[in-house]
Formats: C-alpha cells, structure tokens, sequence
C-alpha cells in the first residue's frame, strides 16, 4: 500500500520536489518509525532516491549538467560534480569532496594542503596524498654547511652557507676616499680594496696597539683605507662592549651585523685632528663604542676608516657587562666571548651525524635560552 501511495504521489504532484520529499518523509515516519532526518537519505543511498528522472525533466541534457541538475548517474554531471545523494532523499549534480584527517577537500583534480604534513587530491570516489614538504638534502663543499631555510609555516629548503668563523682581521689599503655626507654599510664597504705594497691583510693576535706602519711593517703612514674585523659565535646571549680609539682623519664608520651603527665625516686639513683619540678613551668624537646585546649566533663588528696622515697608534678592547675594567681585544676572546654562559646550555643535548650521509635531524628544539632540548626527527633524502 505505501508503495502505491508513493507511486501516486510522484504522478500527481506538481509541487517542488522538497514538498514531496516531506509528504514521503511523513508517511515512512508513521509507519516505519524512522527518524525524520535522514530516513529519505539513507532510502537514497541505498540506491532507492525518491526522484529519478520523469518525462517533465527531457530538456536536460545527457551529459554535462551543472550543480543542482536532478540526476541519476556520475556521467550526467559536469565534472568535477557527481551525482550524489541530497538530505531531500533526490539525487542532484553535486561538487565531490573527500574528507581526509576531518579536511574537506573538493573533487577538482588540484592538490590542497590538509595540513604540514599531507597534500591531497580528491577524485570523488578516492584519494591520493603526498608530503606537504618533499624530502630534500644537498651536500656542500667541505668549507661550507648545510642550514635550513624556511619556505613557508610548514616546510624548509637547505642551503649551502659558508662556515661561520671566528676571527680577528686587520686590512689596509691606497685610499684617497673621504666621508663627506651621509653614508650606509654598503657605500662604505664598498670602498674596500685588496691591499697593495706598503699594506697588509692579516689575522690578529692583540689589539693593544696597532696601526699600519705596525701591522704591515712598513713605512706607509699616508692616504690609508683600514678594515678591523672582529668575527665569533656567541653561545649564549650576553650584554657586552667593544671600543675602538681611532685615527680616522677622512672620516669612517662602526659597522655592525651588516648594518651601520655610527659614522662620522672626514676633514682634509691634515691640521684638524678631533677625529684622532690622541690615547684618551674619553674622546668622544674619536672613540666608537658599541654596546648592545649580542644574541646567539654569529656575529660580524667591523670599524672601517679612512686616514689622510698619520697613521698613529690605535687600540681596541672590550668588556662583560659585569666586568669592573676593559680588557685588550686578543684571539682569546674568540673562545671565552663575554664570559661563561651561565644558567643554560651546560648540559645541551648533541646531536650526533646519522650513520647514514642522505639522512639528517630537522629543526632542533630549544629552550628560552637558544639551547637545544631534543635533536627534532631525523629525515633521509
């Protein structure tokens, strides 16, 4: 009898088709004593939709119908839609979508990112998935290593970087150049040059005192361009000084981790001496102190100046913030930097080389204070 019912219902009704998917709904309700909600859905899915097709629905096409076309197969629809079951018991061109770690992603035939970890397509009747960030390693030269270098929130690339090094470094050079305005790192790095007879690249021992004619072991006392490089991996981060008394008659500048931090304009009266320190640590427009907190990681200090005559002696020192006195800038800083890191990284974790070369550990994981808790996972290219 329901049967019959449900064959004059779908004969007689001009309604739309939600008003006779009520009326059905109803009656099943009744009878059957099934929930409202999703008695006609899953009649559906059980291959028993309450519309198929009638004559009244000629005029669609075959194939290619568009979301919410009545259908009664996957090949009438347009794709990326399928025919799928709707909660009014029909069946309707629908978009596909697959749901993959509670993601839904849509039937289109592109990649989505579920997450860092999985990048999907969806099909409509599957799934495929890849690694959000495909495995990747490179090998560097020996005097380089490989970092990371992040692409985005999930994933890194590796990159070949020099080997950080720790150094004290004097060079000198022929100069005719004078600071006379305004100035950046890069204009006056740029006026950097191989050094010639009478000049002299070198690593450095002591700071005491220095000047070219003592770095060189020469005569030239005259139209010098010099560079004080000062080089080194911080452990820990530490407050800490370095002071420079100069002889800088063409003016220079106080250059730190790429960026310049102080400069000051020359004067070619060879008479107008204010920018030579003259050994007096409070001569304020001779003496470039910086003072800051260096993080760890690398760091670069560079004083670059420029000397029109002559030459005189220089000095360089540095102090802890908790040192009474300033101390001579020697190689030993290289190793004890600022003092011994306290509170942190004494018992840091090491992560060891994999026995295997294509593999290697990930980020690792640190504390507040920059030291490595746990090595992260370890990947194989």
């Amino acid at each position: 009898m329901a049967f019959v019912l449900f064959l004059c219902l779908l004969a007689v009704t001009a309604s739309p088709i939600h008003k006779l998917a009520q009326r059905v709904l109803e009656y099943d309700a009744t009878h059957l004593n099934k929930p409202k909600s999703n008695h006609l859905l899953e009649r559906c899915l059980a291959g028993y939709p309450v519309l198929l097709e009638s004559s009244n629905l000629s005029h669609l096409p075959s194939d290619g119908r568009p979301k919410g076309d009545p259908c009664a197969y996957n090949a009438q629809c347009a794709r990326p839609n399928i025919c799928l079951c709707q909660p009014n018991g029909g069946k309707e061109c629908a978009p596909a979508t697959c749901t993959i770690d509670g993601v839904q992603i849509p039937a289109d035939g592109r990649s989505h990112r579920v997450n860092c970890q999985l990048t999907c397509q969806c099909q409509g009747d599957g799934f495929g998935c890849v690694d959000t960030c495909p495995l990747n390693f490179i090998q560097c030269p020996p005097d380089q290593e490989a970092v990371q270098v992040p692409v985005d929130e999930c994933c890194f690339t590796w990159q070949c970087r020099t080997v950080a090094q720790s150094r004290l470094t004097w060079q000198s050079w022929y100069n005719t150049y004078m600071v006379t305005g305004e100035v950046n790192a890069d204009s006056l790095l740029a006026q950097v040059h191989p050094s010639t007879a009478g000049y002299c690249t070198k690593d450095v021992q002591s700071f005491a005192t220095f000047s070219n004619r003592a770095m060189c072991g020469s005569s030239t006392k005259d139209n010098i361009g010099e560079l004080i490089t000062i080089e080194w991996n911080q452990d820990c981060d530490q407050t800490g000084s370095f002071r420079m008394g100069v002889d800088w008659g063409f003016g220079g500048g106080l250059i730190v981790d790429g960026v310049l931090v102080r400069s000051t304009i020359g004067n070619s009266d060879v008479l107008y001496r204010p920018l030579f320190w003259y050994g007096d640590w409070n001569t304020d427009t001779a003496v470039f102190t910086i003072t800051k907190l260096w993080t760890k990681g690398h760091h670069v200090v560079q004083y670059l100046g420029f000397e029109q005559c002559c030459d005189g002696d220089m000095a360089l020192q540095f102090k802890s913030k908790n040192a009474a006195d300033w101390s001579v800038l020697t190689n030993a800083f290289l190793t004890e930097k600022f003092g011994p890191c306290t509170g942190g990284c004494v018992n840091e974790v090491t992560c060891p080389a994999p026995a295997d070369p294509l593999c290697f550990f990930g980020s690792p994981e640190r504390d507040a204070n920059g030291c490595v808790t746990a090595c992260g996972p370890m990947a194989c290219a």
